[in-house]
C-alpha cells in the first residue's frame, strides 16, 4: 500500500448533511482524484488521507460537515501528535511501502517529526513546488502507481 497525505481545501461544496470528504473538498487535488476515480484510473494500491484544519486526519470516505476553519501555527501544533499517532496506527495495521506528503507550508508543523516516527515502517517522500506543480506531481504519481 502507498499513502498520500493532502491538506484540506478552502474550496468546499456546501451540503446540508455530512458528506464524504472527497465530495466536500473542491480544490485542485480533489478534482484530480474525483476525475481519476470516475475514469477508473485511480490506483487500487493508493490510499489518500487528508489533514483537515477542523477534523485532523481523515479518509476520503469520512463524512464531514462544512466548516470554515483555517490552519494557523497554533492549530497545526495541536494537530501534530494526534495526526502522527493516528497515521502510525493506520500504517501498523496496513503495511505501507511509501508515504507521500503533499501539503502547503502552513501544514508542515502538523507532520513535523513524522520521518523519525515512521522509520522502519515506510519510506517518506515530500512533494514540493507550487500548488500547480504539486498537482501535476500528484496526477503523475497516481497514473504511475
Amino acid at each position: 500500500m502507498r499513502i498520500i497525505i493532502l491538506s484540506c481545501s478552502n474550496l468546499k461544496i456546501s451540503f446540508s448533511t455530512p458528506r464524504p470528504a472527497l465530495e466536500v473538498y473542491d480544490g485542485p487535488y480533489f478534482k484530480t482524484i474525483r476525475k481519476l476515480k470516475r475514469e477508473g484510473r485511480f490506483p487500487d494500491n493508493v490510499t489518500v488521507l487528508i489533514i483537515s484544519a477542523e477534523y485532523g486526519l481523515l479518509r476520503l470516505e469520512d463524512k464531514i460537515k462544512i466548516y470554515d476553519r483555517r490552519i494557523d501555527r497554533q492549530r497545526a501544533e495541536e494537530l501534530n501528535k494526534p495526526v502522527i499517532n493516528k497515521l502510525l496506527r493506520i500504517i501498523k495495521k496496513n503495511p505501507c511501502e511509501e508515504l507521500i506528503i503533499n501539503l502547503g507550508s502552513d501544514y508542515y508543523p502538523i507532520v513535523e517529526g513524522i520521518e523519525q516516527k515512521l522509520q522502519g515502517y515506510c519510506k517518506v517522500k515530500f512533494f514540493s513546488g507550487t500548488i500547480i506543480q504539486r498537482r501535476q506531481h500528484l496526477k503523475e504519481y497516481l497514473l504511475n502507481a
